[in-house]
């Protein structure tokens, strides 16, 4: 008998218990509101595959500026950084002893062109045989060896800008005595800038002579500077499986200098597809699931397909009807079949 009375017990126990419990999730379910959410439906854009590369400028044209002899420097007529042209004379040597070498050469020249005129006239009168004028004519053609000769070294005395572009820093004063091979100044064509980088050799195709490439700056971050590809190396790395790609850059305001690292974007096509923002996606696995609510504000899960991502949106390419509502905010506090609360999303309307 005792038993059965400890078993009622129990039993009217847990039936209090259980009953406790029912009410107490009914009135937490009365209480707890629907999650505010934040939907919006698949947006068409257009995206980019694109690859982004980092390249390094060089000048169109750069040398170091020397001396094709020893000598001493008796002007300087450039100062640092100047725009000169092609021709434009840089620096002389001393060079009196050259003048003097080509003053006696042309000296030389006139006279066997004299004794030249005067041969040839006693050859007409058969005077003189004519075998006389081909040894006049040899020494003609010394004479005329001998004024190149005189001119080359006078003119290695003379230096100049081989091409139009702009100096750097002078390294000779007057009075310095320079040799071969001696530096006195650099010489850089900037007016067009080659920007050389690395491919991946899947953007072969996309990238080729003439192809439009844009790139970046760290010291112009606002600023895009465009450009076209010249030539793509013969040859493609066997350990990188990556192309050298030189491209030729404007640079008619002078705003890059060699040696500065730019940010390539090489484009290979662009799509017009619809998206979503990167943090509507769950991800269980290798799978992707959105959360879909209907004209019920009912919560429903989805799996989707994805293809490309750029600047926070995601590709959609199944899954999912482009006038379907999908969380895109608060998605951490929904379940599937719950109730939701649509708010809308001030941050879009604004910028809208």
């Amino acid at each position: 008998m005792k038993r059965i009375v400890v078993a009622l017990i129990i039993i009217a126990v847990a039936g209090a218990v259980y009953w406790r419990y029912q009410q107490n999730a009914q009135v937490e379910k009365r209480q707890r509101p629907a999650a505010s959410v934040v939907v919006a439906p698949l947006t068409p854009m257009i995206m980019e595959d694109r690859f982004e590369a980092l390249g390094t400028l060089q000048a169109n044209s750069n040398i170091e500026v020397t001396a094709n002899t020893t000598d001493k420097v008796v002007e300087v007529r450039f100062t640092d950084g100047q725009q000169v042209k092609q021709g434009q004379v840089l620096v002389r040597l001393q060079s009196g002893e050259q003048q003097a070498q080509l003053q006696a050469a042309k000296v030389y020249l006139a006279e066997q062109q004299r004794e030249y005129k005067r041969i040839e006239d006693l050859v007409r009168q058969r005077t003189v045989a004519s075998s006389e004028l081909d040894r006049l004519q040899s020494l003609i053609d010394v004479g005329e060896a001998r004024v190149a000769e005189a001119q080359s070294n006078l003119d290695d005395r003379i230096i100049t800008a081989p091409f139009a572009g702009q100096l750097g820093f002078r390294q000779v004063s007057n009075g310095a005595l320079v040799t071969p091979g001696t530096v006195i100044t650099t010489l850089d064509d900037i007016n067009v800038l080659k920007l050389d980088f690395q491919i991946p050799e899947r953007f072969l195709t996309a990238v080729q002579p003439s192809t439009t490439i844009a790139a970046t700056s760290a010291a112009y971050p606002e600023r895009v500077f465009e450009g076209q590809v010249s030539s793509l190396a013969t040859r493609i790395d066997p350990v990188t499986r990556a192309i050298s790609v030189r491209a030729l850059i404007d640079n008619k305001d002078n705003a890059l200098r060699p040696g500065m690292l730019l940010r390539v974007q090489v484009i290979r096509a662009r799509n017009e597809v619809v998206a979503l923002p990167e943090q509507a996606l769950l991800m269980l696995q290798d799978n992707h699931f959105v959360y879909v609510v209907d004209d019920s504000n009912t919560v429903s899960q989805k799996q989707v397909q994805i293809g490309m991502r750029q600047d926070g949106m995601v590709e959609i390419t199944s899954g999912i009807e482009t006038d379907e509502n999908v969380v895109i905010e608060g998605r951490l506090k929904v379940r599937i079949g719950s109730k939701v609360m649509i708010q809308n999303e001030d941050w879009r309307e604004d910028a809208s």
